[in-house]
């Protein structure tokens, strides 16, 4: 079987001529399947958006759980400091009805070694 170039360089010719005027579809019958393109093409776009959202929900919710562990950590600080400072408040009240006067150090406490 021999190829006719002649042929073929008329073939490609005649589809580049096509496809810049924009007649390439009309010429391959597609125009029948139009409306099942474009429902492809909007069912493509839908999907693509839909992921998009999906993707920014994620980052989303990866900097709330960051943002969230700092909250907690400061709240438990935080309760760890009102703790103190009511049980500080708390003895400091039964040693001024008691009379007594000690008061609250001014240095914290400093740990001795043990002997054995």
């Amino acid at each position: 079987m021999k190829i006719n170039w002649n042929d073929v360089r008329l073939t490609l010719g005649n589809f580049v001529k096509a496809l810049f005027k924009g007649e390439l579809l009309l010429r391959l019958g597609a125009d029948r399947y139009f409306p099942h393109i474009l429902y492809t093409f909007v069912i493509g776009l839908a999907m693509i958006w839909v992921s998009m959202r999906i993707d920014r929900t994620l980052t989303r919710v990866e900097q709330n759980k960051t943002v969230i562990e700092n909250l907690r950590i400061e709240h438990a600080e935080k309760t760890a400091q009102l703790a103190r400072v009511q049980r500080m408040g708390a003895v400091r009240q039964r040693l001024k009805e008691m009379g007594s006067p000690l008061d609250l150090p001014e240095k914290p406490a400093t740990m001795m070694k043990r002997r054995k």
